[in-house]
């Protein structure tokens, strides 16, 4: 069965959901650009890679030995979703979003067990991990190299730290990728 933890809490362990995924796009929406320019046919278009919120749709069971129980339950699934957190689903625990849940979650009740569907917004890129790696310099020069995993730009953070007694001096550092 595969599921999804979200805000440290896993859906089926902490809170009895078995999950459905109904839908979890390959590739968010790119975000369009258009400006209509008076006295001109068409529209001007701004090209860019910029994408619109991913939004991830799961649909939901719930079973409850009781009526009141299931009312209890569905309070504290509301509570847990009410904030944003980190969703990270069974299937691919190397990757997280960073997700919302904003629409109204209507429950469709079956006496004592439920059915809803989640509507996450999510950042549109998923995120992995962060990747720390140390390297020790020996020589002048010296060329180190890393490598970057991922499918979508991303951020570096790089730290350099002296931890010898003597001052470094002439640190040259060339980012980019090769062609």
């Amino acid at each position: 069965m595969i599921g999804f933890t979200f805000r440290h809490q896993h859906c089926y362990t902490e809170h009895g959901i078995v999950m459905n995924s109904k839908s979890r796009p390959i590739l968010p929406s790119k975000r369009r650009r258009q400006v209509e320019i008076p006295l001109r046919n068409g529209r001007y278009e701004f090209e860019d890679e910029t994408y619109d919120v991913r939004i991830i749709e799961v649909t939901c069971f719930i079973d409850a030995a009781t009526i009141p129980n299931l009312r209890q339950k569905i309070r504290e699934i509301a509570a847990w979703l009410s904030k944003k957190g980190t969703l990270i689903f069974d299937d691919e625990p190397e990757l997280s979003y960073t997700a919302s849940v904003f629409s109204i979650v209507p429950l469709e009740q079956i006496i004592t067990a439920g059915i809803f569907t989640l509507i996450f917004e999510c950042y549109p890129m998923a995120q992995g991990r962060t990747i720390t790696e140390a390297y020790t310099v020996t020589q002048s020069p010296q060329e180190l190299r890393t490598e970057y995993r991922g499918t979508a730009p991303a951020k570096c953070r790089l730290i350099l730290a002296n931890t010898g007694s003597s001052p470094i001096s002439n640190i040259k550092l060339l980012i980019g990728k090769e062609e």
